[in-house]
């Protein structure tokens, strides 16, 4: 477990009020600016290497070996500055409120995500993408959901172990018309001992060079659903019907992420699907799945 204690000055308050938006001002704008000397740093490494040649980096692989080392410590931290900038902007006060497609957001950002990673050429677990949507639109801003949404998939992504895996998203209603909204995953899963500390900033539970991560992602969903009004906790990983994989809660494998939000975020909704009835769409394969050979979603 790596965490910075004096990171708790960037995190949301109990009650889930941050009146640190000045600090969060600062944050964005010291990362946005930071963020040209780190990508200078993968340039000039990649410069070196390009004068020295092939011959000569042949002739010495250490060196070989330590331009490569900068090129990744660099896009390490030009990762870290995008994630901050992206913690300091989400639940801005002047976000306005959209009616979202649940089933929409996700399968876009999926796509996303799916795209940047090939960019970047970087290895992964293909992972296929399930959604049980009873409640299949929320009333919030674009930019803070579609955020806390890429995170979680991005997280239970790039902490799964295997080449292959599952996420589902489901949204129901509770008795007392509270909306629930979970991500579980079929991945190592996190220790009890831990699962409360995971949500804190710059917090990650396996050594950097294990797992390539900010330590922000889990934070930003804290901070960013706290602005909805919500909470957000680990809860025990119990596979949805819909997952086609062995019950989760016959092995210590898996993470159930529940975020919980006011009912009033619950838009009305359409025609002939009442709350409790998925919307059939949304639980069968869609006609043009989301693949990608190293890393992709494939969608259900």
């Amino acid at each position: 477990m790596l965490a910075d204690a004096g990171s708790a000055w960037l995190e949301p308050t109990a009650d889930g009020a941050n009146d640190r938006s000045d600090l969060d001002e600062v944050l964005y704008h010291l990362t946005h600016d930071v963020r040209a000397p780190a990508k200078a740093l993968a340039m000039l490494s990649e410069w070196v290497g390009e004068d020295l040649g092939t011959e000569v980096l042949a002739r010495s692989p250490e060196v070989a070996q330590h331009l490569a080392d900068m090129r990744v410590q660099a896009s390490r931290l030009d990762r870290m500055l995008a994630d901050l900038a992206a913690y300091a902007r989400i639940g801005r006060p002047d976000a306005q409120d959209e009616v979202l497609d649940l089933a929409d957001l996700v399968r876009g950002l999926a796509k996303d995500q799916d795209q940047d990673q090939d960019q970047r050429r970087e290895p992964g677990t293909q992972m296929t993408l399930h959604l049980a949507l009873e409640i299949s639109t929320i009333k919030a801003p674009r930019v803070d959901l579609s955020a806390i949404l890429a995170a979680l998939l991005d997280n239970a992504a790039r902490h799964h172990d295997r080449p292959t895996g599952h996420v589902t998203i489901t949204s129901t209603v509770d008795a007392g018309g509270t909306i629930v909204l979970s991500l579980t995953d079929d991945g190592p899963g996190i220790p009890a001992a831990q699962q409360h500390n995971v949500f804190s900033l710059m917090t990650t539970l396996r050594s950097r060079d294990e797992v390539d991560t900010s330590g922000v992602g889990l934070a930003l969903v804290r901070k960013g659903v706290a602005r909805l009004g919500g909470t957000v906790a680990i809860a025990p990983a119990i596979a949805p019907a819909i997952m086609p994989v062995p019950s989760l809660a016959d092995s210590p494998r898996g993470t159930r992420v529940e975020i919980r939000l006011p009912a009033a975020r619950a838009a009305q909704h359409p025609p002939g699907h009442p709350p409790g009835q998925p919307e059939p769409q949304h639980d069968t394969p869609s006609t043009g799945q989301q693949s990608n050979q190293k890393t992709g979603h494939n969608t259900t």
